[in-house]
């Protein structure tokens, strides 16, 4: 089986090589030079085409299941909507094809329960501003059980226990919802204009936190001495960007509290944790984007916080630019994960970016050390790199898309070897 792999994918490259060089109108010798495939040692390398054949082009992004696994995402262009495929690397075996049509797809509603993958996919024709609005949702178990006939609310969270959920509101407030009777208790005053007007009352509900950018903070997220909050009402609606605020639910941490993020008109404004029982609002940091949670660490742009503690501690330089480039107004995708264990972070996309000898394919730093602790450089003509994810503390995967007349990769990968 293997040796039929190994010469099938050998024919299908060869193709590939003769389809290109006819294509472009260049040198044989050159364009194979240009088309080879470099991997360094010790990463295992997988061509989709030799599972999906031809389907493999409207592969649009993978992840991996578990460490033999991997969930695929494929595009439906005869009827419209996706598919999940699960397939198992070790034999290159599809294991199952799940339809899912009449949907839009965005890059980032997926995620983990525990060990069970999800994703959210917002139904074609779905107001994504209507209150009543929810996801189709797949569910992915490690068994291989696939599930895509559930939904999941758009813009409420239930908290653990079923007793309240969280609203997100139009203005960008958030509400808690009493479940029993319906009552609603404003949380966080957001300040985001809901069709073009913004209120002035908003704002002077809002409460900016130390480093709230806009509010109290200068461009470089330190404090001012004279902070411009409050304005009147006309300096107010001539500044209005500065002062935008929508908060959104992040996940909760147990019965009472939940992680919560802000965002600013085009840029991070922090994130922080709301306890119910005690009707207090943690804010963290007003400044930043956020960029996930691990165990009980939650990563921003310049700092990470302890879920229980509210103490925060700044990141070293080296991962606060390379967060910074996530979110860049740049061409070109860069793509992050953090491990499990929350020590490391994986960066993908910068070489694509900016095509700097200084750039690899895929950079492996510590968060606590801000060291470089592994670089890999892959040279791919077929594919571009677009995901990077961990599936255990140390091996991840990254997945090329793939180019015209190209195919799909996933490259395996374990950063202690």
């Amino acid at each position: 089986m293997r040796k039929f792999l190994f010469v099938s994918k050998l024919v299908g490259t060869i193709v590939l090589f003769l389809a290109l060089i006819m294509t472009v109108g260049i040198a044989e010798e050159e364009a194979l030079a240009e088309l080879l495939i470099a991997v360094p040692d010790g990463v295992t390398e997988i061509d989709l085409r030799m599972a999906l054949g031809d389907d493999v082009l409207a592969v649009e992004d993978a992840w991996m299941l578990n460490t033999d696994v991997s969930v695929i995402l494929r595009q439906l262009p005869e009827i419209g909507g996706y598919e999940l495929v699960l397939l198992d690397l070790r034999d290159l075996l599809v294991l199952s094809r799940t339809p899912i049509p009449h949907v839009r797809y965005y890059w980032h509603p997926q995620g983990w329960d525990d060990s069970v993958f999800y994703m959210l996919f917002p139904p074609k024709g779905s107001d994504m501003s209507d209150p009543a609005f929810s996801y189709i949702k797949a569910v992915v178990e490690q068994d291989g059980t696939v599930d895509a006939g559930s939904s999941a609310p758009g813009r409420t969270t239930v908290m653990p226990g079923g007793k309240v959920t969280i609203r997100e509101a139009d203005d960008g407030s958030l509400y808690a919802v009493n479940l029993d009777n319906g009552e609603e208790e404003l949380l966080i005053q957001g300040v985001a204009g809901y069709g073009g007007e913004y209120s002035y009352e908003a704002y002077l509900g809002y409460v900016p936190c130390r480093d709230d950018a806009g509010y109290n903070a200068g461009e470089d997220g330190e404090p001012l001495s004279t902070p411009p909050f409050p304005l009147d009402e006309d300096s107010f609606h001539d500044y209005w960007p500065f002062f935008y605020r929508e908060f959104y639910v992040y996940k909760p941490l147990d019965e009472y509290r939940f992680v919560y993020t802000a965002k600013g008109w085009e840029w991070g404004a922090g994130f922080g944790i709301y306890d119910l029982q005690t009707h207090t609002d943690h804010r963290i940091t007003g400044s930043g984007y956020f960029y996930g949670a691990r165990g009980n660490t939650l990563y921003g742009s310049f700092l990470t916080a302890n879920a229980d503690t509210y103490e925060s501690s700044p990141l070293p330089k080296t991962v606060r630019q390379q967060f910074g480039e996530i979110n860049a107004m740049e061409d070109g995708r860069v793509d992050y994960d953090i491990s499990p264990d929350g020590r490391l972070l994986a960066l993908t996309g910068m070489q694509s970016r900016y095509g700097d000898a200084d750039d690899h394919t895929v950079t492996i730093t510590d968060i606590q050390t801000g060291k470089v602790i592994q670089a890999y450089d892959i040279r791919n003509p077929f594919a571009s790199e677009y995901r990077v994810t961990f599936y255990d503390n140390t091996r991840f995967m990254l997945f090329f898309q793939p180019e015209e007349f190209g195919s799909a990769y996933i490259y395996l990968f374990d950063a202690e070897e």
